[in-house]
């Protein structure tokens, strides 16, 4: 009996062990991610040529669920949700206050990056139909 109590905590130990490798390497991946979006954002002179840039590298495709920034980054392959939260971490990398909305594009739900500047929150791209912040 004790022998087999002693298997299962070994068994458990070691499930915890590989838990705990894999949370490091995602750690790791996206601390790297982060580092390489702030990296690439102080590069840039303004919020608009960040946003201009990103919208010509991206290739856009919807996706219904969140997947993991560093995933987007690697393919540059994503939505407005994973555009505007690279904006997001670049806008902040020069120094802008900045946050994710909700609006309109095109009659589309569509998530964007305000920036604050001269005491008000401007979107890079003058098409949004402000809808207000949240989750939709």
């Amino acid at each position: 009996m004790k022998s087999k109590t002693k298997k299962k905590i070994e068994n458990i130990f070691w499930i915890l062990t590989l838990l705990l490798m894999i949370l490091t390497t995602i750690s790791a991946a996206l601390a790297s991610t982060y580092s390489e979006i702030r990296e690439l954002g102080q590069n840039m002179e303004s919020p608009e040529q960040i946003h201009n840039y990103l919208w010509r590298t991206n290739h856009y495709e919807f996706f219904y669920q969140k997947r993991p920034l560093s995933v987007y980054w690697e393919t540059r392959i994503g939505d407005c949700t994973e555009v505007a939260r690279v904006d997001y971490i670049m806008f902040k990398s020069i120094g802008y206050k900045s946050r994710i909305s909700h609006g309109y594009l095109n009659g589309y739900k569509h998530d964007y990056t305000e920036y604050y500047k001269n005491g008000e929150w401007i979107s890079p791209n003058p098409k949004i139909t402000r809808e207000g912040r949240g989750i939709w």
